[in-house]
């Protein structure tokens, strides 16, 4: 009867095989091909969420300060666009943002999309709080660049109120 004899290596490796390190790499490139995307959509939703609360606090804020001052203020467009941002003023809209620290203003970031019939002279709020522009009733829609991205829509009464609506997805 013959022993069996088992062959060992004389030199062991430790570590891995070429093919393990691709199929390791491939794993890992499909994993971020899969999360990049969601990262980015959460992410516009994210700036999506704070331009409509951002504009939602401006809008509180005109409705308040010209009820406390009995005078009118205006909500602007920047430099007569409502894509850009927002501000008050007690003075006309021109475009300028006051420096007056009682004043607000919010800039949109260029991942957000707006659509608004708002007029370019701006809204006025007047000492009872209300809105004298007919277009102040028409929405004011905050979207992003990714038509998977919730779209906001900032609702304004014509007393003065505000509210903000999910409408779905789409720019």
């Amino acid at each position: 009867m013959q022993a069996s004899t088992t062959h060992t290596p004389k030199f062991r490796t430790n570590g891995f095989t070429i093919l393990e390190l691709i199929i390791t790499l491939a794993v890992i490139a499909i994993l971020v091909n899969i999360a990049i995307p969601s990262f980015w959509t959460t992410q516009q939703s994210m700036r999506v969420g704070s331009a409509a609360n951002n504009l939602h606090g401006i809008i509180h804020h005109a409705r308040s300060a010209a009820s406390k001052t009995q005078q009118n203020l205006q909500l602007c467009p920047m430099d007569g666009d409502w894509t850009k941002g927002v501000y008050t003023t007690f003075a006309a809209c021109d475009g300028t943002v006051p420096s007056d620290p009682e004043r607000r203003s919010y800039e949109f970031d260029s991942q957000v999309t707006v659509k608004t019939e708002w007029s370019t002279n701006g809204l006025t709020f007047t000492a009872d709080g209300a809105v004298t522009s007919d277009k102040a009733i028409t929405p004011f829609d905050l979207g992003g660049t990714s038509s998977r991205v919730t779209v906001r829509r900032v609702r304004l009464t014509t007393t003065g109120t505000s509210k903000i609506e999910h409408v779905g997805t789409g720019t």
